[in-house]
């Protein structure tokens, strides 16, 4: 005679395998029918900005850029430096991001299957599957598709006492992946440090280990560009870009920045 508890173990990891493969389906068809597109086979805008310090840390080293602080978030440049050196092209980028993308499904069933159950981790791996602005994110050339995975992946490792520190890792370096989540994670690691029981921590000292986890990633992008440049400057110089483009006294509605601003208009200058 099968346990009770078994028996919602195999309907559980048969959800999970349910959803992995209808992940994997959809995100294979919309790459089908984007592939195509001259949007897609041609980065612009912010996505060329990264595959530029991409290729400027293979030129120059890990200082770049140099003499500057960073002028976008930094950690998905070294993203795709790293599966540079692996021999990925964007094409293989773009894989990769699918297969986060496909692990996340993973997590989110994780999640909902321990917050709620068996119809916890439905909901969790159905949205992780199906939800749309998550395809299409991966397979754009953008940081958001691995701040996703790492805010997952922190999620995920939430309320583990052993994994804290890896948990508040995970977060600080989503914030180098979308630099205005570190305001989230500051709020988090103070109401994890004053009520720790309430926030899913058995102690404070398990709360103490994830501030240090979330902390490290920034503390060293902010000493890097203060060695490099000499100014204190956190994570990146960009923040409040997409709300100055929209609220600037030129805007137009549509994305253009003003001639004074020192920034490119990349999106109309290398589509042809």
């Amino acid at each position: 005679m099968s346990h009770p508890g078994t028996t919602v173990d195999r309907k559980a990891l048969a959800v999970l395998f349910v959803f992995l493969l209808i992940a994997l389906a959809v995100r294979v068809i919309y790459w089908v029918q984007a592939r195509d597109l001259s949007l897609f086979q041609q980065p612009t805008g912010d996505a060329l900005t990264y595959l530029d310090l991409s290729e400027e840390l293979a030129r120059t080293g890990f200082a770049a850029p140099a003499g500057e602080p960073y002028r976008q978030a930094p950690l998905y440049p070294f993203f795709l430096r790293f599966l540079d050196v692996l021999g990925l092209g964007l094409g293989g980028v773009r894989a990769v991001q699918f297969a986060l993308g496909i692990a996340g499904v993973f997590f989110l069933w994780s999640m909902g299957r321990r917050v709620a159950g068996l119809p916890g981790a439905v909901v969790g791996a159905a949205g992780g599957a199906l939800y749309g602005p998550f395809v299409f994110f991966e397979g754009e050339l953008l940081s958001i598709s691995l701040a996703v995975f790492l805010l997952e992946a922190g999620l995920v490792l939430w309320g583990r006492r052993r994994a804290a520190w890896a948990a508040g890792l995970c977060l600080g370096l989503a914030a180098l992946a979308q630099p205005n989540l570190l305001v989230m994670g500051v709020a988090v690691a103070g109401l994890s440090v004053l009520f720790p029981a309430a926030m899913g921590w058995g102690g404070r000292r398990a709360a103490l280990l994830l501030v240090v986890g979330l902390l490290v990633p920034p503390a060293v992008t902010g000493v890097r560009n203060l060695a490099v440049s000499g100014q204190p400057v956190l994570v990146s110089v960009n923040g409040g870009i997409n709300f100055f483009i929209g609220n600037n006294p030129d805007a137009t509605g549509t994305f253009h920045l003003p001639d004074d601003s020192g920034l490119l208009n990349l999106s109309l200058i290398h589509i042809s």
